[in-house]
């Protein structure tokens, strides 16, 4: 989610309520007070060989198309290729 722009922070599940009652508990709502206190705070994401997020590059050139069929051609193009 966070590769993807889906998400800004992760943190596990089970840290969840504590996160959300310490940002909760902040002096102010500033942006920069906000973003260093779930850097603090958030957990770490680790991508395994496997992720699509190895390959977002070649996605992005294969979708980047203005057509269907310019993006179909691309895939096959890339298919060939490996």
């Amino acid at each position: 989610m966070i590769a993807c722009g889906l998400a800004t922070h992760y943190c596990l599940n089970a840290r969840l309520a504590w996160i959300e009652e310490h940002l909760g508990s902040l002096l102010n709502d500033e942006p920069s007070t906000i973003k260093s206190s779930l850097a603090q705070y958030g957990d770490i994401v680790y991508t395994d060989r496997s992720s699509i997020l190895h390959r977002i590059e070649t996605i992005d050139k294969c979708f980047c198309h203005d057509t269907v069929e310019e993006i179909i051609d691309s895939l096959e193009t890339e298919a060939a290729g490996t």
